[in-house]
Parts: structure tokens; sequence; C-alpha cells
């Protein structure tokens, strides 16, 4: 079998890309937040929290790629910082953003529609649209290849 130098490169991209934009959005988030007591890594909660409010830490384990562990440790985080509170449902937690987490939450979003519009500045308008579908997809379809796992 020969291999394309286009196939190696698209190997290369698929395999890499992702990490790149990664470490690009964690040091752009660092930057953004310095200062502040948010942390990169928290935005995607403050984020899904605030979109499902009542949500439990296991159904932000679907939404957010974290172990269950992990989620618990960000989650205490944000709430000894006053972000979250946790009204208890019986065993199951009831996560809802404080008003102080309201605040931040309008950080986040700013910060979110500022690194989305510099990463995806190089397309057109009708490339964006394509992307996005694209996106969705792939988006999709991990979800079925991380059942299989």
């Amino acid at each position: 079998m020969v291999i394309s130098s286009d196939d190696a490169q698209f190997d290369k991209m698929v395999t890499y890309i992702p990490n790149r934009i990664g470490k690009w959005l964690k040091s752009m988030a660092d930057e953004y937040f310095e200062g502040t007591e948010l942390r990169s890594y928290q935005v995607p909660f403050i984020i899904s929290i605030s979109e499902h409010e009542g949500i439990t830490q296991k159904e932000l384990k679907v939404l957010i790629p974290c172990d269950k562990s992990r989620i618990s440790v960000i989650v205490n985080e944000l709430i000894e910082m006053g972000f979250v509170e946790d009204r208890c449902a019986g065993r199951q937690t009831a996560l809802h953003l404080t008003e102080e987490g309201r605040v931040v939450l309008a950080t986040c979003k700013i910060f979110t529609d500022l690194a989305k519009h510099k990463l995806i500045s190089c397309f057109t308008p009708e490339e964006k649209v394509i992307f996005k579908s694209y996106l969705k997809r792939l988006d999709e379809h991990l979800d079925v290849l991380n059942k299989e796992l």
C-alpha cells in the first residue's frame, strides 16, 4: 500500500490538531483569566451548569469528558469559590450557579465567543457553516465511539 503525502499529512493533522487547539485555548484562557480565581479548566463546568440548572455530577460526565473524580474535584472547587451551589436532592447533587457564578458566566461566555472568533477567523462564512456541520457530525460520532469503549 502506497501512502500519498496528502494522506500522511492528514493522518498527522488528525492526531495533533486537536492537541494544538487545546493548548492554544488553555494558553488564551490562562491569559484571559489571569488575576481572577477562575481557571481555564473550570469554564466548561460553569457553562454546562448554567445551561442545565440542577444537573448532577453524573450528568456532567456525559457533557464534559472527564473522569468522575476529576468532575467531583472541579465541582467542589467551584462550590468553595462561591460560583456553584449544590441543592441536594436526596443522594444526588443538583448543581446551580450562584449570583456570583452568573457574573462569572458572563465572562466565560465573552471568552468563548472571543476564542471561537479567533480560531475560525481563517474561514469564509460559507466554510464556517460547513465546518460547524462537520464538527457536529464528528462530535456525534465520538459519542458512539466512546460508548464502545
